[in-house]
């Protein structure tokens, strides 16, 4: 339990210091991963619809220039972002 709450503390601290990536982040639970990509998208109350399938998250945002597509693609667990235009934005998912 203790090492879980230290490793915890590290994700947090690396997150709000901007260290994204896969070899500093490596034991995300798929929580961790929604949670970070729902807040990097510009949190719930940008996403006007969610859908999914078992690789891509689709999202219809209210303002599509909030996500930071380099911070999204960052996330372990994340393989790519797919920007379609418009407020249309897919995060593609699955094992790195």
């Amino acid at each position: 339990m203790e090492q879980y709450k230290k490793d915890d503390r590290l994700k947090s601290l690396y997150y709000h210091l901007g260290i994204y990536n896969r070899e500093t982040i490596k034991l995300m639970s798929d929580k961790d991963i929604a949670v970070w990509i729902l807040k990097e998208v510009g949190g719930k109350e940008n996403v006007d619809h969610l859908t999914h399938c078992a690789t891509r998250l689709r999202f219809t945002l209210t303002d599509a220039s909030i996500p930071n597509k380099e911070k999204v693609e960052a996330i372990n667990g994340v393989l790519a972002v797919v920007e379609q235009g418009g407020n249309s934005y897919q995060v593609v998912i699955g094992p790195g």
